[in-house]
């Protein structure tokens, strides 16, 4: 791994794919960066950091800037997050599990780090994907705050 890791820029490691490049200090050692439980908790914390910080409690947002601070990545990703919360709410998910309990109660827990879990209302899910009628410009100025200073340096945004 650490081979591959010489070679390319950016690796993504273990289930919930953290990526070294940007967290390089995450695990103490490879086999703790595939471990589930320590990657999934450390993708976790990232979240909820991101959630806290720079989404400023917005989970629309902080799932976005989970995968990337480019505008219309982190747009896509979201997107892509809400379509598969929208598949597993209506059925059509194809290959998982459909959480059919969870849909009739109208919640699904969701176990987090440390022991912990969190209740998710089904009900409040999206119902279709949204199509964005918006420009990479229109949707850059809209998340500007939220982008690091090299992801402002498109086209879109005018020279410092």
């Amino acid at each position: 791994m650490r081979d591959q890791a010489a070679k390319h820029n950016f690796v993504d490691v273990g289930c919930m794919q953290v990526d070294l490049h940007y967290h390089p200090d995450a695990f103490a050692s490879m086999d703790e960066a595939f471990d589930p439980e320590a990657n999934a908790d450390y993708a976790a914390r990232f979240l909820l950091a991101v959630h806290d910080s720079e989404a400023h409690g917005s989970w629309d947002i902080a799932v976005g800037l989970y995968h990337s601070h480019s505008a219309l990545l982190a747009a896509e990703y979201r997107d892509h997050v809400a379509m598969l919360g929208s598949d597993i709410l209506h059925g059509t998910l194809k290959g998982v599990p459909l959480y059919v309990r969870a849909i009739r109660r109208g919640t699904l827990r969701l176990p987090l780090a440390e022991r912990k879990t969190t209740l998710i209302n089904v009900n409040r899910q999206p119902t279709t994907r949204s199509r964005h009628p918006f420009t990479t410009c229109q949707i850059e100025r809209v998340l500007g705050p939220y982008l690091s200073d090299a992801a402002q340096g498109t086209a879109c945004w005018p020279k410092r």
